[in-house]
């Protein structure tokens, strides 16, 4: 399991490095994180700042062993667009757009 709660983390790329190791995440809600993935399903979101909400979804993981494996498996399929080669790629092309535009 991976747990990063902060309220102060806008995007962390740790959450995509943790589920690329195929680990269940407990995020922050509203935080832009939790944007990108479906609470309940690819992530658990928990507001940060509230010890018994962040409490509860860690226990809703430690209780299910069949929610942990899906969303582990779940997180490793979502993230693989996510890898620093796709990234660098997108990075050049959005370059390249930028220098032929001028």
């Amino acid at each position: 399991m991976f747990i990063l709660a902060s309220s102060n983390e806008a995007f962390g790329r740790v959450y995509f490095e943790a589920m690329a190791a195929g680990l269940p995440v407990i995020c922050a809600k509203d935080t832009g994180i939790d944007g990108y993935f479906k609470d309940e399903t690819e992530v658990l979101a928990a507001y940060g700042t509230d010890v018994q909400d962040v409490k509860r979804k860690l226990e809703k993981l430690i209780t299910s062993k069949e929610l942990r494996e899906t969303m582990g498996k779940t997180g490793k399929a979502l993230v693989k667009d996510y890898t620093w080669t796709n990234i660098v790629k997108d990075y050049r092309s959005y370059y390249l757009k930028a220098v032929n535009k001028n």
